[in-house]
Formats: C-alpha cells, sequence, structure tokens
C-alpha cells in the first residue's frame, strides 16, 4: 500500500484560498452596463435656441443626426465615451409650420435611445373659416369677441379661446333700416362694449347713417342711436371710450366731425372739423386724457389731430406728403407708433410706421418695402405685451391679395426672419390683440366659396 499524504490546512490558509476563488469567480461576470439619458423630447419656440442633453453611460456611444439636408439641428459632438453632455443648437424657423427631427443615439449591444426635437413655426392656425366678414376683434374674459358683417347686417359673435368655437352671436336690426355693417368695437371700464357701425337706408347703401350701440358682455343692445346728419351718406370713423362717455369721430358728405357721447349715448359736445376734407380713421384716448386722431386729408396727406377732454382741437399735423394712416397706438408716454402707406420710388405704395411725441412732432421714420410686385397696404399696428409692435395688412399684385403680418423693434426695426405672407387670398389682415406669451392674434378675410369669409391666427413668439 502506497504512501498516502494528506494536506493539512491551517484555518487561515482555507480562509485565504476561499477568499482568492470569489474574487476570481466574480472577476469573470460581466460589469454593470449604463446607458441613459435625461430628457428623450423637447419642444423649442421659433428663434434660435440650445438645449443640452446629459448622457449617462459607461459605454462608447454615437449619435445618428437627422438627415433632410437642412441641418436646422446640430450637435456638438456625435460620438463619446462615458458620461458627459452634448449640447444640440436649433436655428431659427422662419417658416409657417412647425418641424420636428429625431436623433438616434447608439451602442453596440444595447436598444437604441430615440431623441425627438420640435420647433414651433411662426403661426398656429387657429380657425380657418368663419362665415361673417370681419372689421374687429377684442379679448373679454370668456373669449374673444369679434364685430362684422353676415349677410349685410351687424353682426357679433363671441368665440371660445381654446376651441374658437362660436359660443354666442347676434345680428342687429335697426328698425327703419334695411342692413349695415360694424366698423369699431372698443371695450369699456364698466362692462361690455361700445359699438360704432354704419346702417343703410335702401339696400344698395347710397343713403347711410351712424348707428352706436352699448353692448353688454354676453352681447345684448344695452343702449342704442342712430346718428342722422342729414347728408346722404354717413360713414363713422372710429369710437373710443373717454372719461365717462365715448368719443367718436365720423364724416358726412360735407365735412368731418368728432362728437362725444355721455354714458347714455347723448349727445353732449359735436364739433364740425375743417381744415381740408379730412377723413380720421382711428381715434384713442391717451393716459394724460387728450383724444388723438390719424387718418388723411382729401389730396391723400397724411393728417393727425389731437383733442382736448372737451373735444377743442388743440394742435394738428399735415404731411406735406402723399399717404395714408390708418392705425395708431398710444403708449404710456402719451407718444404715438401710427402705420400707413405711401408711395414710394417706385411709384407704388409702400407701407411705413412712424413715431410721433406726445405734441405730434415726428421722432421716427422707417418704411418698408416688401417683396412683392404690387401696392402694399397697412392696416393695423398694435403694442406687444413683451415690447415692440406688430404691423399687419396686406399686398396687391398679379391679381392676387396676400395678406401680411411683421413683428417690430421698438425703433420700429424689422426684426429678421419674423415676416409673414399668409396664402393666396387672405387679406385685410388686422394685428388684433398682444398675448401673454409674447405671441399675438390677427384676423383678417379670406376669400373661400361660396363668399368672403373670415379666419383667426395665433402668430407665436
Amino acid at each position: 500500500m502506497k504512501n498516502v499524504q494528506l494536506l493539512n490546512l491551517q484555518p487561515r490558509s482555507s480562509l485565504l484560498i476561499i477568499a482568492i476563488l470569489l474574487i476570481a469567480t466574480s472577476c469573470k461576470k460581466d460589469k454593470v452596463k449604463e446607458f441613459t439619458v435625461d430628457k428623450t423630447s423637447f419642444t423649442t419656440g421659433t428663434d434660435a435656441s440650445e438645449q443640452v442633453i446629459s448622457v449617462n453611460s459607461n459605454l462608447e456611444w454615437s449619435l445618428v443626426m437627422p438627415d433632410d439636408g437642412t441641418n436646422w439641428v446640430t450637435a456638438d459632438k456625435t460620438k463619446g465615451a462615458g458620461n458627459t453632455s452634448v449640447k444640440l443648437s436649433v436655428k431659427q424657423n422662419a417658416g409657417l409650420d412647425a418641424r420636428s427631427a429625431t436623433i438616434t443615439l447608439k451602442s453596440e449591444g444595447e436598444n437604441d435611445i430615440i431623441i425627438t426635437v420640435a420647433q414651433k413655426g411662426l403661426v398656429d392656425w387657429y380657425k380657418g373659416v368663419f362665415n361673417f366678414r370681419s372689421a374687429k376683434i377684442l379679448e373679454a374674459a370668456d373669449g374673444y369677441v369679434i364685430a362684422g358683417e353676415k349677410q349685410e347686417k351687424i353682426y357679433l359673435c363671441k368665440v371660445s379661446k381654446s376651441s374658437l368655437a362660436i359660443i354666442n352671436e347676434r345680428v342687429i336690426n335697426v328698425p327703419g333700416y334695411v342692413g349695415g355693417y360694424a366698423v369699431d368695437l372698443e371695450s369699456i371700464t364698466e362692462g361690455g362694449f361700445i359699438l360704432a357701425a354704419v346702417v343703410n337706408e335702401v339696400a344698395n347703401g347710397t343713403k347711410s347713417d351712424t348707428y352706436i350701440a352699448h353692448i353688454s358682455s354676453d352681447l345684448e343692445v344695452l343702449k342704442e342711436k342712430v346718428v342722422d346728419k342729414g347728408s346722404s351718406r354717413d360713414v363713422p370713423g372710429a369710437i373710443c371710450p373717454s372719461g365717462t362717455g365715448y368719443a367718436f369721430a365720423g364724416r358726412t358728405d360735407y365735412y368731418s366731425f368728432v362728437t362725444y357721447f355721455d354714458a347714455n349715448l347723448y349727445e353732449r359736445i359735436d364739433r364740425y372739423i375743417n381744415l381740408g376734407n379730412e377723413y380720421i380713421h382711428d381715434l384713442k384716448t391717451a393716459p394724460n386724457g387728450n383724444i388723438v386722431g390719424v387718418g388723411y386729408m382729401m389730396g391723400a396727406k397724411e393728417y393727425l389731430v389731437r383733442f382736448s377732454p372737451t373735444l377743442q382741437m388743440e394742435r394738428a399735423y399735415i404731411s406735406l406728403q402723399e399717404g395714408y394712416i390708418n392705425s395708431l397706438v398710444i403708449n404710456p408716454d402719451n407718444s404715438l407708433v401710427v402705420g400707413g402707406e405711401s408711395p414710394g420710388a417706385n411709384g407704388r405704395f409702400d407701407i411705413f410706421c412712424k413715431k410721433f411725441d406726445a405734441d405730434l412732432n415726428p421722432v421716427m421714420d422707417q418704411a418698408f418695402i416688401l417683396p412683392h410686385t404690387g401696392d402694399d397696404f397697412n392696416y393695423s399696428v398694435i403694442a406687444l405685451k413683451g415690447g415692440g409692435y406688430a404691423l399687419s395688412g396686406f399686398g396687391a399684385g398679379n391679381g392676387d391679395m396676400i395678406g401680411y403680418t411683421t413683428r417690430l423693434t421698438n425703433r420700429l426695426e424689422s426684426i429678421p426672419g419674423k415676416e409673414i405672407w399668409f396664402p393666396v387670398n387672405l387679406y385685410s389682415v388686422q394685428a388684433a390683440i398682444s398675448l401673454e406669451d409674447g405671441g399675438y392674434l390677427v384676423i383678417g378675410s379670406g376669400i373661400e366659396s361660396p363668399g368672403t369669409q373670415t379666419f383667426l391666427v395665433k402668430i407665436n413668439p
């Protein structure tokens, strides 16, 4: 029998061997893989911006960028290893429509991570068409109120802010008149609105008078009045709250006039204006209580006029150059910004935006020669809550009418990438309501079967 030698292990030696075996076994196991990101989607506004994505990984990885030929979203790196960050740069979107792209993050043996980038376009198409012609839109607590004309009648409606569905509407029939249309609508402090409209005595509109009404927030007619100056055609220009009543500007066949109505629509002050056969197109009350009107003199001369709270004419500005002023903003410091159009060097009409101080002295003047083959006309200018202004109207050429709107700086300079031309036959565009997010609403008319209709569009910041 062979001698067998037994290995005699001491306790400490046994523990050491077991520890070595455990370490060797654990080293053979795969390490835990990490491959995540902190966000897989984001949305940006229309302006250029940057977004940072954090990659949490202990692997090598690569990015596959969208290949659409535009390169509107780019990355500062497309491969890496370990934990790091990737900066994505998004270019300005000067198009009407929103756009999106997908970026794929890859690592060998792991599921792909999809990152979605969305960017807003210049506009959100809200409603594209209401079956009536619009004149003015205002913001109310529970919606937007629009005044206009429907089937040759004065028409009011309220639409929802969320769905833009019509939630209330009213057609106003004035006894003794066959039809009419709204010209101006303004909010009043005691609630509701003040309306100025044309009413026609005969169907073809050759004899017309002015209609003024206090409208409730539910579109009920609370008080109403017809103003007949005795001419064959009386036309309202504009109306605005002033003091405890309303200042109103209009025109007859022979002269222009301003009238002050008290809260019950009684005429308290009535003054003729006879500087040269002028027409006041817009009228507003300044913070200092003065009333300012803008328009043009017959012969196409730009015209501004300032009245005291009692409608005493204090000052007038008449341009020596041909032109029309159509719209007015009064700033908190009582300075004015106006929009209009005048003949340019090429003989066609181009739009302009001008600033005047409180004494009607010109301060700034910007002309805009838009890339269009015909005449361009201004319909409105509004101040934006985020600063600057919005100027709107339409261009006419080659038999088409095309609506436009553009954003301006406080110095009335156009902002690159913010000029919008709407599709053909959407015209008479008015920048109407400045929104809290820095955008604004525009309203206008469009030609759709069976006739002229209204569209409402939100312009993104």
